[in-house]
């Protein structure tokens, strides 16, 4: 683990906003259509902008472990898929489903990533001073 006494305050697990659910919950919405397509857009952003923010604290920190890098990886897809469908108003190849599935695997696969950001705290935590 790279310098633990320098980033022992600053919290993996405080990247991931409390408001996480709300943003896919408007996603969702603009998925189904009940929300204008924009609103989906920017909380899809939101997200990624979460996502790229521990990726650099990772890098920062110099913390390169596989099962995150994995983690990382199986959620740039459906967000850039996301991204897409949001940008292209219906003219895209994806459909409203597709989006939903998306949705709900970012959501669950951006869980699995929080947990591993409080485990990585867990581990800075527990190194000497």
């Amino acid at each position: 683990m790279g310098h633990p006494k320098q980033f022992r305050n600053e919290k993996f697990e405080a990247m991931f906003p409390p408001t996480l659910h709300y943003y896919f919950e408007k996603i969702f919405e603009s998925a189904r259509g009940t929300r204008p397509r924009e609103l989906g857009a920017h909380h899809v952003t939101l997200i990624s902008k979460v996502v790229e923010k521990f990726k650099a604290a990772l890098a920062q920190r110099q913390i390169a472990k596989a099962i995150i890098e994995h983690q990382l990886e199986q959620i740039e897809y459906p967000l850039n898929q996301l991204t897409e469908y949001f940008s292209q108003e219906g003219n895209g190849r994806l459909n409203k489903r597709d989006a939903e599935i998306f949705t709900s695997f970012v959501e669950h696969e951006l869980s699995k990533l929080r947990e591993m950001a409080v485990e990585l705290d867990e581990e800075y935590s527990a190194q000497p001073t």
